[in-house]
Formats: C-alpha cells, sequence, structure tokens
C-alpha cells in the first residue's frame, strides 16, 4: 500500500505561506533585490535565509560564502528571514551583524529589537503586506545593525575578570541551555572559535570573547530555532555587559 504523511495540522484560520512564496515576496520587496546571500537552510521545520545588508560588503566575500582570510573577523551588518511551512514559525525579519571565524563558524549579535513577524493569516493582500513590509524592515535594519557593530567593537575593550565564571552566572538568564553554555565555556580558548582566546578554565577575558564564544556553540545548539535562542542569549550577555562596564567603569567583576 502506498504511504502517506502529515506534516502539519493547521486551524482554519491559519493562511498557507509557504517558502517559494516568501521567495517571491523576497524577490518583490523593494532594496532586496541582488542583495548578497551569504547563507540558507532549509529543514523540515524551517527556512532561514541570511544576506547582506549592505551590497558593498559582498566583496569581502569568495564564491563559497566566506569572507577572504585578510578579513576574517570583521563585523557586517546582515539580515535574516524565517518561515515554516507546519507553522512553525510566522515570517519573520531580524537584523544582525556577520563574521566568520573559519569555514564553519556563523557569528550573529543581535541588537534584540530588530524582530518584525507577520503571522501566517490575512486574506489575498498577504503577499503584498510581507513585500512591502521586508522593504521597510530592511531600511530600519541598515541603521540598527550597523549599531550592533558598534557595540560588538566596544565589548572588545570590556575586561572580565572570569569570563568563564560569568557565562556560569549569567548563562541561565540570558536563555542558553546547560548544554550550550558548557560548549561555549569550552570554547572561550578555541582560537577559531574565539577572536582573542582565554582561559576557559577561568580566567581574565573579554565581553567580546564570551559573545563569540556563545554564538560558535549555538553553531550546534540542534535545530534552527534553538541556534536563534542561542544567538539571542548572546545578544542579552552582551547588552547586560556592556551595561555593567558603564557602571563600573569599563570593567566587570564577577565574584566566583
Amino acid at each position: 500500500q502506498p504511504t502517506r504523511s502529515i506534516r502539519a495540522a493547521m486551524s482554519q484560520s491559519y493562511g498557507y505561506f509557504d517558502n517559494v512564496d516568501v521567495l517571491d515576496a523576497l524577490l518583490d520587496a523593494e532594496g532586496i533585490d541582488g542583495l548578497h546571500v551569504i547563507h540558507a537552510k532549509i529543514t523540515e521545520d524551517a527556512m532561514r535565509i541570511r544576506f547582506l545588508l549592505n551590497p558593498e560588503d559582498a566583496a569581502l566575500f569568495g564564491p563559497d560564502g566566506q569572507q577572504t582570510r585578510a578579513l576574517l573577523n570583521k563585523p557586517v551588518p546582515m539580515a535574516e528571514i524565517w518561515n515554516s511551512e507546519v507553522g512553525g514559525s510566522s515570517v519573520r525579519a531580524r537584523s544582525g551583524i556577520f563574521t566568520t571565524r573559519c569555514t564553519n563558524g556563523l557569528m550573529n549579535s543581535w541588537s534584540g529589537r530588530s524582530d518584525w513577524r507577520w503571522a501566517h493569516r490575512g486574506g489575498s493582500d498577504y503577499h503584498g503586506r510581507i513585500s512591502s513590509g521586508l522593504g521597510d524592515a530592511v531600511r530600519s535594519f541598515r541603521v540598527e545593525a550597523n549599531g550592533a557593530v558598534e557595540r560588538y567593537g566596544a565589548a572588545a575593550s570590556v575586561a572580565i575578570n572570569d569570563a568563564a565564571e560569568l557565562l556560569r552566572q549569567w548563562g541561565g538568564a540570558a536563555g542558553l541551555t546547560a548544554g550550550t553554555r558548557d560548549a561555549a565555556i569550552a570554547a572561550l580558548s578555541n582560537e577559531v572559535a574565539v577572536a582573542t582566546p582565554v582561559s576557559s578554565e577561568g580566567g581574565p577575558g573579554s565581553l567580546q570573547a564570551v559573545t563569540d564564544a556563545v554564538t560558535w556553540a549555538a553553531q550546534s545548539a540542534g535545530s534552527l530555532y534553538a541556534q536563534r535562542d542561542a544567538e539571542t542569549a548572546a545578544t542579552r550577555i552582551l547588552t547586560r555587559g556592556l551595561s555593567a562596564a558603564r557602571r563600573n567603569g569599563g570593567s566587570i567583576e564577577v565574584a566566583a
């Protein structure tokens, strides 16, 4: 007997908008056509497309989507588009920054406010609303992502007396799972994962190194959704750390 499978069961209010529909809306969105795609992935329950926000930054990347060796660690503004054909996510757009540590390291730091959503419901104008909204989002993202680049750069000069202990104490509140937190602590001493490696056994480091370690660990977090959550946690740690440093004269002291 032939077999059949059900991918998802939706309510009657659900408006079907598949991945091809999202791509069509992207192509019709003002200011998006021609932007450089640096990564795209489709799983059973999600699609994520990452692209550069500034056309001139495409010159920094080779045909394999990786930054040239001389420009590794150079953060550039990017955005990503999400969709789920099975109800796992609405159509979403977020901004952030992208930098390559090596051929399998994608690092991101999000502003935390850069999240636009379009629920899977509506009438016949759904395509037009998403296409128009994506164009508006990209214009907003260019401003927000430049701010994220500045904050990431500022984090390099924020000294932490014990980077590993900071992750142990702040990781849970930021939203990191125990597994991703431990992977981030291990990544602190990985010269491929972190621009300025520090001891994973406990010791001095920088806020930028902590952020790098978390976003590196996010790549092995499992699903695209788990990766997104870990990267969002990295932003929370970055934001909290910058605020703490301003109150403490530019550094962070973590009590053991």
